[in-house]
């Protein structure tokens, strides 16, 4: 559960950057 969180997280700031 904690890498799903992990890798969503950083998608995200992929996508925000």
């Amino acid at each position: 559960m904690v890498r799903y969180l992990i890798q969503l997280g950083a998608n995200v700031d992929m996508e925000t950057n």
